[in-house]
């Protein structure tokens, strides 16, 4: 068996039916329990039973937790190229929005023909940045309104 390509994100984002809730905390509870150094195992469908890899079990306990909290994810090479649609979903922002800050230069992409591609990992750098920046400023504020007395 070999593993199959997928295109563009994968699947899309996925979510949890409320009837499947319990059965994923009682799964993410298990997983919580286990601990690096010790094995976690994964039972095939023919009855081989196979040791999941730190990496993988990591990843699921990541993935099982934000399905036990009803989240929608997507799992996504951290290296993927996305389009300007995708990057303006993921940063909240209309896609002409997106456009004019990859004309600015303030995130690196790819020309594709006339389409625009970011690299998923440069898109989440510059959310990181954009997220410091915020504070940063909210703090200055938050500064000067109490140096004034106003805060």
């Amino acid at each position: 068996m070999t593993v199959r390509e997928s295109s563009a994100i994968g699947y899309g984002p996925l979510g949890a039916s409320e009837s499947e809730r319990c059965e994923i905390e009682r799964l993410y509870k298990a997983l919580h329990k286990s601990s690096p150094g010790h094995s976690t195992s994964l039972v095939a469908p023919d009855g081989e039973q196979m040791q999941l890899p730190e990496s993988v079990r990591l990843l699921l306990q990541q993935i099982v937790y934000h399905l036990a909290r009803g989240d929608s994810i997507a799992v996504v090479p951290y290296h993927q190229e996305i389009t300007t649609q995708e990057a303006a979903e993921i940063l909240n922002m209309s896609r002409p929005s997106v456009v004019s800050l990859l004309d600015r230069g303030e995130m690196p992409y790819t020309k594709t023909g006339t389409h625009r591609r970011v690299k998923l990992h440069d898109l989440l750098a510059y959310k990181l940045r954009r997220s410091e920046m915020r504070r940063e400023s909210l703090a200055r504020i938050t500064k000067l309104s109490a140096e004034m007395g106003e805060y």
